[in-house]
């Protein structure tokens, strides 16, 4: 993760050929925080081999959250078709 100002990068270990959405749709289950520990919905858009997500109820953002519900069903892939699993950013 790299805070980048109101947004965050989030890096990824095995991406195979790159990022994708499973269904064509914006990325969706991301959410962001600020300062205040406070967890809202994010755009999430793909750069490359990275996801940037951001709000604009968040102007400093410090941490993130990804499918973090049980009833998640994400459209996150990697090209090959493997989903992204859940996962956060921060320590509680």
């Amino acid at each position: 993760m790299a805070i980048e100002g109101s947004k965050i990068r989030l890096s990824f270990d095995h991406t195979g050929s790159g990022l994708a959405s499973r269904d064509g749709k914006p990325l969706d289950w991301f959410l962001i925080a600020g300062e205040n520990g406070r967890f809202v919905k994010a755009q999430a858009v793909i750069d490359g081999n990275t996801i940037v997500v951001s709000s604009d109820a968040i102007a400093k953002p410090n941490a993130a959250r990804f499918a973090w519900d049980q009833e998640a069903e994400p459209n996150l892939i990697n090209k090959e078709g493997l989903p992204a699993g859940p996962f956060r950013t921060h320590r509680p």
